[in-house]
């Protein structure tokens, strides 16, 4: 390979890469998926809504204080129930 077909080579190399990066800076954004909503202050979900409820929650909350413990005893096998 001479040196002429190294420099094409590079160049064409270099080419694609900065009209892949100018395609990529100036592409739309992905759309963002939606923020989960909280239930109100006090209200507290069902059993099954309480998993997605307690990834939400910012503060300390002993409803999912014991959900946590029990997906932690029962993840553990820490219950006498689990087969």
């Amino acid at each position: 390979m001479g040196r002429a077909a190294k420099l094409a080579l590079i160049g064409s190399v270099a080419s694609v890469s900065l009209a892949l990066t100018l395609f990529v800076a100036t592409a739309p954004p992905a759309p963002r998926a939606p923020a989960l909503s909280s239930p109100g202050a006090g209200a507290h979900p069902t059993d099954p809504d309480l998993p997605r409820y307690c990834r939400a929650v910012t503060e300390a909350d002993p409803a999912c204080e014991a959900a946590w413990d029990k997906k932690r005893r029962r993840f553990f096998r820490q219950e006498k129930d689990v087969r």
